[in-house]
C-alpha cells in the first residue's frame, strides 16, 4: 500500500459577476489525449491510489453543502475514483444530482458506470450549463490540468453565488523511505526527461492561475494521511 496524503483546497465564491469569456478554449493537453485511452483504462483504475471516505465527507462538511435540491459537478473524473466516494457520501440526500464531466471518450464510458451519477463530455473552459446553476464543483487529482484563467472564469460562472470549488489530490508520503525513493528517484525521472512539459500537482504553478483573479475568496487547505 502506498502512504498517501490527501490535500484538499477549497475557494468560495465570491458575490460579484464576472466579465464574459469572449473565446472559450476546448483544449486538452497532448500528454492527457494520448495517455489517457481505452488502453490505460484498467491500469489508471489500479494504479491510482483510493480516496478515504473521511476525506470526502470533511471536504462536503466544509462547503456546506446543501442537504436537499443540489446540484454538484466533478471536472475531470477520469474514471471515477473519486466519483464513487462522492456519489456514496451523497445518497442519504434529497433530490441532489452528481454530474460528472470527462473529456477522454474511454474513461467516461468507465465512468458512465457509475449509479445515479450523470457522465458529459465537456472541459472545464467550456461547461454546458446555466450561469448560477450548481452548488459545487469539484476536481479531483485534475485542475493541474486545466489551471488558467478561462477556466476559473467557467466555473466561476456557474457557481451560484456564496457556493465553493473545491480541489484535491492524493500525493505521496515522502516521509516514507521508500515512498520517497518512488516519488523523488524513479517518477520524477519521467518527469524531467519530458522537461517540465507536464503539468503537475506537486510544483504547485497551478495556483498561479488563481494570482490576479478575484472571482474567489481566499484558498483554505485540508490535509489528511491515510
Amino acid at each position: 500500500l502506498l502512504a498517501t496524503l490527501v490535500m484538499a483546497f477549497i475557494l468560495r465564491i465570491r458575490c460579484f459577476t464576472t466579465r464574459p469569456i469572449i473565446q472559450k478554449c476546448r483544449f486538452v493537453h497532448n500528454v492527457a489525449q494520448s495517455g489517457f485511452t481505452a488502453d490505460s483504462v484498467a491500469s489508471y483504475e489500479r494504479g491510482r491510489p483510493d480516496y478515504p471516505p473521511e476525506a470526502v465527507n470533511l471536504l462536503l462538511q466544509s462547503v456546506k453543502l446543501p442537504s436537499t435540491n443540489a446540484t454538484v459537478l466533478e471536472l475531470a473524473a477520469g474514471t471515477g475514483k473519486f466519483t464513487r466516494h462522492l456519489a456514496k457520501a451523497l445518497s442519504d440526500r434529497n433530490n441532489v444530482k452528481i454530474i460528472s464531466s470527462e473529456p477522454s471518450d474511454a474513461f467516461r464510458e468507465k465512468l458512465s458506470e457509475i449509479r445515479d451519477v450523470e457522465a458529459i463530455k465537456c472541459t472545464a473552459e467550456n461547461i454546458p450549463m446555466e450561469k448560477s446553476s450548481l452548488d459545487f464543483v469539484v476536481a479531483a487529482q485534475s485542475f493541474h490540468w486545466f489551471a488558467n484563467e478561462n477556466a476559473l472564469r467557467e466555473i466561476r460562472r456557474v457557481l451560484k453565488p456564496g457556493t465553493h470549488f473545491g480541489l484535491i489530490w492524493n500525493r505521496f508520503d515522502v516521509s516514507v523511505a521508500w515512498v520517497r525513493h518512488l516519488e523523488c528517484e524513479i517518477i520524477d525521472r519521467y518527469y524531467r526527461l519530458a522537461g517540465g512539459s507536464v503539468p503537475r500537482y506537486i510544483d504547485m504553478t497551478w495556483k498561479k492561475a488563481f494570482d490576479g483573479f478575484s472571482g474567489f475568496g481566499p484558498l483554505w487547505t485540508l490535509s489528511l494521511t491515510h
